[in-house]
């Protein structure tokens, strides 16, 4: 399954050889998560708050990029930013105190919580219920 996340906040775990769980990364609503033409997930996928989900079949998602290559050059550029994001992140917290580290995570969330609202007054859609 892959699929997109309308609301809530999901996270991405590794286990390592030691049997810890490792949470790598955290996906907000709008992200997009799952593997994409590869044989086997390379991470596990958890709810870390209440989530609403929008969800499809691997293969039927491959599927839908054939028939529309500018929704999969669209995907491409969504995947380089958050690669970008990443980098960005390691770069930030390379290094520094915890404290340093905390901060530059609530730094981050100010900065989505800052696009989302940007988004959400561009299309004129707002996420309250």
């Amino acid at each position: 399954m892959v699929g997109h996340i309308v609301d809530g906040v999901v996270k991405l775990t590794r286990i390592s050889v030691n049997g810890n769980e490792h949470i790598v990364g955290l996906e907000f609503p709008s992200g997009f998560f799952g593997q994409l033409f590869a044989g086997e997930m390379r991470f596990s996928y958890e709810a870390a708050t209440d989530v609403t989900l929008s969800l499809v079949t691997r293969p039927a998602f491959e599927r839908f990029f054939v028939n529309h290559p500018a929704v999969e050059h669209e995907m491409l550029k969504a995947k380089l930013d958050e690669l970008d994001a990443v980098r960005e992140w390691a770069a930030i917290t390379n290094g520094h105190t915890t404290i340093q580290r905390l901060a530059s995570l609530l730094y981050v969330f100010a900065k989505r919580a800052i696009n989302q609202t940007s988004d959400e007054a561009a299309t004129g859609r707002s996420r309250c219920r």
